[in-house]
């Protein structure tokens, strides 16, 4: 609780600081300025036009309109100048504005005439340029969703052939699964850095929503610029790039004493470059939402044991806070951008249960913390023109600390059921620290060799070194143990071409990786601790190609293939005591045929309709994937694995439709099977392999998901607006282990249906929205990783405060 009480006196006294150091430098850098805000639409319909560019005097300056087609220009010292609105697609429109004009400038744009050879992509958005690239790709844009209060993971598990699955509530771990692959086959970036080492606090699961753009998916074939040993797919968060002075703020308060905060903020000197960027956030929740089903199970005293009680979790209390800030130069002759960051994150977790919630933990917890220097560097035409470069460089220190030491063990009603002599409620007592110091650095050059035509090369070098100690282990084994090391070469190579006036686009890359590990630890030996070192070296070249042709303005054929390769992860290796993962030296690299084959119809316009639909077909042929399970080597609760499965192969398809009335009515439907089979006919002994042709196990095969909103402008006043939004995900029910596993009385994890609803309102000057989301509305008893269930009903309350 004290620890508790001085974290929200830290962040409220961070708050404050920052808002007056923001206020300070807003009053000085606003002297003598004025402000420009308006709307770009099309002219016949008046919708909205996201993603438009609006520039000033011949792109001196310029922004980006919002979700709605909104826009706001700073900090403008000339008397008179000239505002261009354009986007792909429409014709340009050039307008006249001067300082002592108060009302709003609204640019009308005309839909471009072109001939039936052209091809427009509507908005040019970015989720547009990506898929016109020929992936398989899905780009998730906060726009909106930004004011509601929901969780990223939450976002994505609605998006078509993605399924995230978490062991819990807020602050859970989180298994990541795309057409089939899943776990660390999939890759995740933060603004096209690896995202693994920034640290669990700093991980996607816990990122707000308020500081991302946009979020963009790659299924199975990922680009080279990424420049990472992706197999499955890969995630990258994009995060908000403002170039004018912004603050806001959000609170959202809900069930289960759950609490987030966001602050995020920039400031930029226009004569001198100078940059300052900063955000903080900060999580809380008890997590005690209640559990109910065959594996609780409370034992009286006289040895009765009563199953399918409904009980409260008690030991899953979970908080984080990461402020990072940024400082730096931008829009300068020798960089578009230059920062020198600081990122420090502090997460506590208590452990509730193990793998499986057969076994309640009542003192079992961990903390964790990740100090991260870094600097970046972006600069278009670097040396000559045409050659645009990115570098990137991080150093993490983090410490991870696990605590069990207590000999009292619980039931499911939170009591004390008996006291052992032995203490550790897993079944060893445990005080182990980790220490990973992890070094990451990215090079990406790219270079325009013809005005259709581009080159790129992308090097990444990632080297991590573990460090464990654990007073509580028996000395002769800790003085063995010594340094675990995994360092990483990552080598891309990527020539995109452009033919037909653009109808015809195609991406060839190449990659190259190198891995070596290296470990200092101990194995008993007849009842001795012995010296266990060992050292693998590993390297392999993938290789694949994306295209696009565009047959009309409104059909887009796309298919991709890649022979892919992944190296095995620090924590796949190493394990980790604090999520019950035993450690695998062996491991051998994944390495998967990846194909993808879709098409991309519309957006047709039929008056005040808007129609899309996306649709792919993929094909994965695995080779020593690497899979979660049971050890079966645990004590008093069995711990999870990661294992080679040997061969799988996974074919499906997903779906996804996108209809809009008025710019009022969104409606977004996707639907995704999957078919992943173990190919594995015969064992290592050469037997033949009883799981043969089985669906994997523990792995959802058919989903579908709706999200549906409506929102109404001007609903009270003029310039407010109210939206109602609600949100549908069916998962159908598999097996928990090998469909061979017996004929009758298999574990199956019911067919599940999860229903969200959310109201939100925007204040007349937009700068406030208040927001109620409530989540699985009906209550539904919700399963994920080996049958762990996720929080019942909740109801959340978020305020969203544009300050600047």
């Amino acid at each position: 609780m004290y620890r508790q009480a001085s974290l929200y006196f830290f962040f409220v006294t961070i708050v404050t600081l920052f808002c007056t150091i923001f206020s300070v430098q807003v009053s000085f850098a606003q002297n003598g300025s004025f402000t420009v805000k308006g709307k770009v639409v099309r002219k016949d319909t008046k919708e909205a036009i996201p993603y438009a560019t609006v520039i000033i005097d011949s792109a001196s300056k310029g922004v980006t309109t919002d979700f709605e087609g909104k826009y706001i220009i700073k900090n403008l010292s000339k008397n008179t100048i000239a505002l261009t609105a354009s986007c792909i697609g429409f014709e340009d429109v050039t307008l006249s504005v001067s300082s002592n004009s108060n009302k709003e400038v609204i640019f009308e744009l005309e839909e471009a005439a072109v001939s039936l050879e052209e091809v427009v992509v509507e908005g040019a958005s970015e989720a547009s340029k990506i898929k016109s690239q020929g992936y398989s790709a899905q780009v998730v844009e906060m726009g909106q969703l930004e004011t509601q209060s929901v969780q990223m993971n939450d976002l994505l598990d609605h998006s078509s052939g993605i399924r995230v699955r978490q062991s819990g509530g807020l602050g859970s771990t989180a298994n990541y699964n795309i057409n089939g692959l899943g776990g660390n086959s999939i890759r995740f970036f933060l603004d096209g850095i690896p995202m693994e080492y920034f640290g669990r606090a700093y991980s996607i699961s816990n990122i707000p929503v308020n500081l991302i753009d946009r979020v963009e998916v790659y299924k199975g074939v990922v680009p080279a610029y990424l420049g990472s040993d992706a197999l499955g797919g890969a995630i990258n968060v994009v995060t908000k790039e403002n170039v004018d002075t912004a603050l806001d703020f959000s609170y959202s308060v809900g069930s289960f004493n759950t609490h987030e905060a966001v602050l995020n903020g920039m400031w930029r000197d226009a004569k001198s470059g100078f940059s300052v960027k900063g955000s903080m956030f900060y999580n809380y929740s008890d997590n005690n939402y209640k559990v109910w089903g065959d594996n609780i199970a409370v034992s009286d005293p006289d040895g009765t044991v009563h199953r399918g009680m409904k009980v409260e979790r008690f030991n899953d209390a979970f908080y984080s806070y990461a402020p990072k800030i940024d400082l730096g130069f931008t829009q300068k002759w020798w960089a578009d951008q230059f920062y020198v960051g600081m990122l420090y994150t502090d997460m506590y977790k208590e452990i509730q249960h193990g793998a499986t919630m057969d076994v309640p933990y009542g003192e079992r917890h961990y903390t964790q913390s990740n100090f991260t220097p870094s600097a970046s560097y972006k600069k278009k035409d670097f040396i000559l023109k045409g050659l645009d470069a990115t570098a990137f460089a991080s150093y993490t220190m983090m410490q991870r600390h696990t605590v069990d030491t207590t000999t009292n063990r619980y039931n499911w009603y939170g009591e004390v059921r008996r006291t052992d002599q032995t203490p550790g409620e897993r079944g060893a007592a445990t005080l182990q620290l980790d220490e990973i110091n992890t070094l990451v650095s990215r090079a990406n050059l790219n270079y325009n060799i013809s005005e259709n035509t581009q080159f790129g090369v992308n090097y990444v070098y990632t080297d991590s070194r573990q460090y464990t100690n654990d007073p509580l282990a028996e000395t002769s084994r800790q003085d063995l143990i010594g340094e675990q090391r995994i360092s990483k070469q990552n080598l891309g190579f990527n020539l995109q071409n452009e033919a037909f006036e653009g109808r015809w686009k195609t991406s060839i890359f190449a990659k190259h990786f190198s891995y070596r590990v290296d470990v200092e630890d101990a194995e008993k030996i007849k009842g001795q601790w012995e010296p266990y070192v060992f050292s693998k070296t590993d390297q392999a070249w993938g290789y694949g190609a994306a295209t696009s042709f565009a047959l009309t303005n409104y059909f887009m054929l796309t298919s991709s293939v890649e022979q892919a390769v992944r190296m095995p992860e620090v924590n796949e290796v190493f394990g980790n005591v604090a999520d019950n993962l035993e450690a695998s030296y062996n491991l051998k690299p994944e390495q998967s045929f990846n194909i993808n084959a879709g098409f991309n119809l519309g957006p047709f316009y039929m008056g005040e309709h808007k129609l899309s639909w996306n649709n792919n077909f993929f094909y994965r042929d695995t080779k020593d994937q690497i899979l979660l399970a049971l050890s079966g080597k645990g004590t008093t609760e069995e711990a999870m694995v990661y294992e080679n499965v040997g061969k799988a192969i996974s074919k499906g398809w997903d779906t996804e439709v996108s209809y809009s009335f008025m710019n009022r009515l969104f409606l977004d439907f996707t639907l995704s099977y999957l078919d992943a089979r173990n190919k594995m006919e015969y064992d290592a002994n050469g037997y033949k392999n009883i799981y043969y042709n089985n669906r994997l196990r523990n792995v959802p095969y058919f989903q579908m998901s709706n999200r549906v909103r409506y929102e109404i402008p001007n609903f009270l006043k003029q310039d407010d607006g109210f939206s109602i939004n609600w949100s549908y995900n069916y998962v159908h029910e598999f097996f928990l282990d090998w469909e061979a596993l017996g004929n009758n009385n298999k574990a199956v994890i019911p067919t599940q249906t999860v229903h969200n609803l959310g109201v939100g309102y925007k204040f007349p000057n937009r700068k406030i929205a208040l927001n109620v989301d409530v989540r699985n509305i009906m209550n539904t008893q919700v399963f994920d990783n080996y049958g762990v269930q996720r929080p019942g009903r909740g109801v959340y309350f978020k305020l969203n405060y544009n300050i600047l």
